[in-house]
């Protein structure tokens, strides 16, 4: 999963998103080294016969402040891309995309949700900063059934990586975040949500 940097990969067959993905945070894609494409770990968190489907979110300012509030964290933009995973129509995940600095360089996570709001599994998309503080899979296991609760810290369930304390609570920081978007956007409802075209690759 992350084995090393790797060129973006065409869309499997069965994933059907929209062009023009945007991020939680404004973060100069350009710089950060890819280690999987959006498609590839959507198809593998969602995998077939899951089909996923794109939507878009336009938070209002309650909205936003109750993400905030409920995570603990800040939310730099109120437009909020996110996949559906269906099959034969019945939602069997979600995922969302968290992008924001480590240190002074950027990192892109993806979070796969069940349908009760829980995560079941989480890939670094891209990472920029030195390789030695790059999470590995192993340590990314431990937010697999993680809820938006006082266990989700690095205080309780979630432990330090060894050497890279910065890396551990941005994840961590992430994945507060997008459980309280789930919150937000599916349970509390999808007020001022869209969804976006369906067909096109995206990066």
């Amino acid at each position: 999963m992350n084995s090393g940097p790797r060129a973006a990969q065409p869309w499997g067959a069965r994933v059907l998103l929209a062009a023009g993905t945007l991020v939680l945070a404004a973060v100069p894609a350009t710089w950060a080294r890819v280690y999987a494409t959006q498609q590839e770990a959507l198809a593998r968190l969602l995998p077939p016969p899951a089909t996923i489907e794109r939507h878009i979110a336009y938070l209002t300012e309650e909205q936003a402040r109750r993400v905030e509030e409920l995570s603990g964290e800040s939310l730099q933009g109120h437009v909020v891309p996110y996949y559906v995973g269906r099959v034969e129509e019945k939602v069997i995940g979600y995922a969302f995309t968290d992008s924001h600095l480590v240190r002074t360089l950027p990192e892109s996570v993806l979070f796969a949700l069940d349908d009760a709001g829980r995560i079941r599994s989480t890939e670094i998309l891209s990472f920029d900063e030195p390789s030695e503080y790059l999470p590995s899979p192993r340590w990314l296991k431990q937010f697999e059934q993680q809820a938006l609760d006082d266990r989700l810290s690095l205080k309780q369930d979630i432990r330090t990586l060894t050497g890279a304390t910065i890396s551990s609570r941005v994840v961590t920081e992430a994945a507060r975040r997008v459980l309280a978007l789930f919150q937000v956007i599916i349970r509390e409802g999808e007020s001022g949500s869209a969804p976006a075209p369906v067909g096109e690759g995206s990066r």
